[in-house]
């Protein structure tokens, strides 16, 4: 059986399978569906509507378009990330209707956007930290690699970078929320923008993404904390984390130390 990670989200879903060599049953990679394989497979037997295929199927992108593609056979472990972006959301961040039904099938292309997006994918599920943040900011760039060749985005005015006043109306809600769960749709919804260009006038504003700017508050927020004697377990709830062994680890990659360390010596004084 395979091993399988599954995540929904409004506007993705996302599933990672590892599947031990088949030549008996079969596996659907479905319509609307951005499938990229980690591993190649030299001798595979699949299908796109009523066309059956044998041969070689490399690692790489597919795009089955409006069809399943249907997996009969495949002699190697397969590893792959396969996800789908909502069709409204698309419509509503780029104004392009019923976009995954444009593409006719595709399969086993290179795409580095497409790889890097089902790599961070991956590294999330199998974690088992799932941030909505997170995913929606990998979600997006999937969504404008997507639809990179679509008109109607080609020939929207360039947008402008957030001002001072909107970073400080950002920072204002982002300190009030910060033992808590927040997300593009609400940071979006502070300025009174789509998330897609909030996202975009946010990152030409700041050079990284919401998701970076929310983790470098949570750490220097807990290194405040820490520093006036607060335990570990009682920051990490503070600044957002409900898992303290991942608020360490995200602590330590930030500051190159350890929390407890810091905890210790405001213990000692």
């Amino acid at each position: 059986m395979p091993i399988v990670h599954c995540v929904s989200l409004p506007f993705v879903r996302v599933e990672y399978d590892r599947s031990a060599p088949n030549c008996q049953s079969s596996a659907v990679t479905r319509a609307g569906s951005v499938a990229v394989a980690f591993t190649s497979q030299q001798h595979a037997e699949w299908q796109i509507g009523d066309t059956r295929f044998a041969g070689h199927f490399p690692a790489g992108v597919s795009l089955p378009g409006c069809s399943d593609l249907i997996w009969h056979r495949w002699s190697e472990t397969s590893e792959a990330v396969e996800f789908w972006l909502d069709e409204r959301w698309l419509d509503r961040l780029f104004g392009v209707k019923e976009a995954m039904r444009r593409f006719e099938p595709r399969l086993h292309f290179d795409d580095v956007v497409f790889h890097a997006v089902a790599s961070q994918f991956r590294r999330v599920m199998l974690s088992g930290r799932i941030d909505a943040m997170c995913f929606e900011e990998i979600a997006l760039a999937a969504g404008k690699r997507l639809l990179r060749n679509v008109a109607s985005i080609g020939k929207r005015e360039p947008t402008a970078p957030l001002d001072d006043r909107h970073l400080s109306r950002i920072d204002e809600f982002v300190a009030a929320h910060l033992s808590h769960t927040i997300t593009l749709k609400q940071l979006a919804a502070v300025l009174g923008m789509s998330v897609f260009h909030f996202a975009k006038r946010f990152r030409a504003a700041t050079s990284v993404s919401p998701y970076a700017w929310i983790v470098a508050w949570r750490m220097n927020r807990a290194m405040q904390l820490l520093r006036h004697g607060w335990s570990v377990r009682k920051v990490a709830l503070a600044v957002g984390y409900s898992d303290s062994s991942h608020f360490r680890q995200q602590f330590r990659a930030h500051w190159q130390q350890s929390p407890g360390r810091l905890e210790s010596c405001a213990q000692e004084k």
